[in-house]
C-alpha cells in the first residue's frame, strides 16, 4: 500500500499498487481535474516532490509534471504531491487552514436542480412518493456537493420491487448526523446503536451516509443503513472497520483489497444485519481476486475502464449473532467522459435483458435517467452495478446505482 500526501491540503490517501495518482486524488477529494482520463489534456498534472521512485516511468512531455491518470503506483510506500493546476493554486493563496485540512472540499460547481429533480422522479416511480427525501436532503447544499455523489438512487431487480436512496455528509458532516437522530425513531433506526456508530469515527473523519430502501406504497422503510465510508482515506480505516462490525456482534471477515465502507442496517428499531465494502482495484496483469463463491465468472464478465482497470468492491454481510449472511459484487463504472457513461448504460442494458422478467417500472425509471444531462458537464449516470449472491452463491438480484455528476 503506497501512501500519498497532497501538499496544502492536508489530504493522505492511501492507494494500492496499479492505481495511479488520480485514483488516490478522488479518493479523497483532492482536487485534481482532467476530462479527458487518457493525458491528452493536462489537466491533472501533479508536481511528485518525493517517492517518485514508487510510479511507472515518465515519458518526456512530463517534465514539467506528471499527469496524475497515467502515473501509476509500482511499489509501496510515501509521496507527496503538490497539484499543479492554476484552480488549486489560487484557491490554496486564499483557503482558511480549515479548509485546507476537510476531505470535502472540490471546486464549487454546482449541478442544475432539475438534475437532482431526475433522480428523485425515477425514485418516486417505484417508492410511490413515500420515501422521505425533501426532509432528509437539504438541496443547496446537495447541488453544491453533488459532483461527490450528495444523492444517489438504486433499484433491485430480481427481487420483490425495491428503491434506495442515499445521501451523504458532503458539506455537512454535523448537520446530517443531527437529522439522522432527530428522525431515527421514524426512520426504525436502533438510536443506542446509533450513537455508539457515530462514537466510534467523529462527524467528518470518514464519510456518514445514510441509506433507505422502500418498497412501493409501504408506509416505512424496509431497511435502513447506516454507513461510515472512505475508510481507504482514513488511517484508522481498518480498526473502523472492525469496530462497527463488532457492533453488530460479527468478527471481521479478512480484509481484501482496500477498505471502503462500513454499515449498520436497521429494521423497525432492530438491529438486522452489519457489512461491509472492500475495493479491488485490477490492473492488466495481475491475478484474478480470490472472490467467494458464485462471484468468479461474474467479475470475469465485467467491462474494463478504457484505461484497462476494473475496479470493484467485495460486500460481505453478518447476521447478529456473527453468521454470514451472503455477499455482493460491485462494478465501479468511474465515468469521466460522456463515452464512459455509455458504457455503464451498455451494461446496464446488457444485464436487464438477462433477467426473465424484468420489473417494468424500475426499467421505465431507469429510462428517464439515462444519457447525457442537456448541459455541458453533467452527466446522468449508473454509479455502481451490484450482484447480490447467497450464502451457496446463488444470484438474488441486480442492483442499478444512479447519481449524477
Amino acid at each position: 500500500m503506497a501512501i500519498v500526501r497532497f501538499a496544502g491540503l492536508n489530504l493522505t490517501s492511501r492507494a494500492a499498487q496499479g492505481a495511479t495518482l488520480l485514483d488516490a486524488a478522488r479518493a479523497v477529494g483532492a482536487p485534481v481535474g482532467g476530462e479527458c482520463g487518457d493525458g491528452s489534456c493536462g489537466e491533472c498534472r501533479v508536481r511528485v516532490l518525493s517517492g517518485a521512485a514508487l510510479l511507472s516511468a515518465a515519458d518526456p512531455s512530463e517534465q514539467s509534471g506528471r499527469r496524475a491518470c497515467t502515473a501509476r503506483i509500482e511499489a509501496d510506500g510515501e509521496l507527496d504531491v503538490d497539484i499543479l493546476t492554476q484552480s488549486v493554486q489560487a484557491w490554496l493563496r486564499t483557503a482558511t487552514p480549515e479548509q485546507r485540512g476537510s476531505a470535502r472540499w472540490l471546486p464549487p460547481k454546482p449541478v442544475p436542480r432539475r438534475a437532482l429533480d431526475a433522480l428523485f422522479q425515477a425514485s418516486d416511480a417505484c417508492f410511490g412518493g413515500s420515501a422521505p427525501i425533501a426532509e432528509l436532503v437539504n438541496f443547496d447544499v446537495a447541488r453544491r456537493w453533488a459532483r461527490r455523489f450528495k444523492v444517489d438512487v438504486s433499484f433491485a431487480l430480481g427481487a420483490a420491487r425495491r428503491a434506495r436512496f442515499s445521501i451523504n455528509d458532503k458539506g455537512e458532516p454535523v448537520e446530517l448526523r443531527a437529522r439522522l437522530r432527530a428522525r431515527s425513531s421514524e426512520l426504525g433506526i436502533h438510536a443506542a446503536l446509533l450513537e455508539r456508530l457515530f462514537a466510534i469515527s467523529p462527524a467528518g473523519e470518514v464519510q456518514t451516509t445514510l441509506g433507505v430502501k422502500w418498497r412501493p406504497g409501504d408506509a416505512s422503510p424496509e431497511r435502513v443503513s447506516v454507513y461510515l465510508e472512505e475508510l481507504g482515506a482514513c488511517a484508522r480505516g481498518e480498526q473502523i472497520r472492525a469496530d462497527v462490525l463488532g457492533l453488530g456482534g460479527a468478527t471481521p471477515p479478512p480484509l481484501l483489497g482496500a477498505p471502503n465502507a462500513v454499515a449498520l442496517d436497521f429494521a423497525a428499531g432492530k438491529l438486522h444485519s452489519a457489512k461491509c465494502y472492500d475495493v479491488l482495484r485490477h490492473a492488466v496483469g495481475d491475478a484474478p481476486p480470490a472472490l467467494p463463491a458464485g462471484l468468479d465468472a461474474l467479475w470475469s464478465s465485467l467491462p474494463r475502464h478504457r484505461r484497462g482497470t476494473l475496479s470493484t468492491m467485495l460486500a460481505t454481510r453478518l447476521l447478529p449473532d456473527g453468521r454470514l449472511a451472503g455477499h455482493k459484487l460491485l462494478w465501479m463504472t468511474e465515468p469521466e467522459l460522456p463515452g464512459d457513461a455509455d458504457v455503464a448504460w451498455h451494461e446496464v442494458d446488457r444485464r436487464i435483458a438477462a433477467l426473465s422478467a424484468p420489473d417494468p417500472a424500475i426499467v421505465g425509471a431507469l429510462d428517464t435517467l439515462r444519457g447525457r444531462f442537456p448541459q455541458p458537464g453533467v452527466m446522468l449516470f449508473p454509479d455502481l452495478v451490484a450482484f447480490n449472491v447467497s450464502v451457496d452463491g446463488d444470484p438474488e438480484a441486480l442492483i442499478i446505482h444512479a447519481s449524477v455528476r
